[in-house]
């Protein structure tokens, strides 16, 4: 599949289903509203709790939520979402605009991060989208190769077990005047 790079194309090709989690109700209203004019729909959610509620009830392809919230931190909602949903898509949005906790999230699992103010702009929200779909895409191409990879040499295996000890089993068979 190709992923496209213009703003409308990617939800032609791809639905993704987001959920945004911000304890501010101006950023999720204006995130949804963006997401919406890309073609994709969106769920929002004002704590990490309640994005947790969500996730267990519903089919959700990527999350975008902020770090700093009352209660459950970003960090500590994208760590519960990896162990309950690892193949979905997480960025992060941070209102401190340092890369170094922008790394910091990437290394626990986030697949990219937002600076706040969110300048929102349609091309930086879909080039990150893109980014960390085609990423995950390229994680489950991985896996299903390792998966099959496996499957093969355990079934080679299973053949070189079988022919030796075949192979073992033929020197008796001469000895004792049986044939095969």
């Amino acid at each position: 599949m190709t992923l496209a790079t213009e703003p409308t194309s990617l939800a032609r090709f791809v639905t993704l289903r987001v959920l945004l989690v911000d304890d501010e109700a101006s950023v999720r209203g204006v995130m949804a509203v963006v997401l919406a004019h890309l073609g994709f729909p969106c769920e929002t959610a004002d704590s990490g709790e309640e994005a947790l509620r969500i996730l267990g009830r519903q089919r959700i392809d990527a999350v975008i939520s902020d770090l700093q919230m009352p209660g459950m931190s970003g960090m500590e909602l994208l760590a519960k979402v990896k162990q309950i949903c690892p193949h979905v898509i997480f960025l992060v949005v941070t209102g401190v605009d340092d890369i170094r906790v922008g790394i910091q999230a990437m290394r626990q699992g986030a697949d990219d991060y937002l600076v706040k103010p969110l300048q929102v702009d349609e091309s930086i929200l879909l080039a990150s989208l893109t980014r960390a779909l085609h990423r995950k895409r390229l994680e489950q191409e991985v896996e299903s190769y390792r998966h099959h990879l496996e499957e093969l040499v355990a079934e080679r295996t299973q053949q070189l077990r079988f022919e030796s000890n075949r192979a073992h089993l033929r020197p008796y068979a001469r000895s004792t005047g049986s044939s095969h």
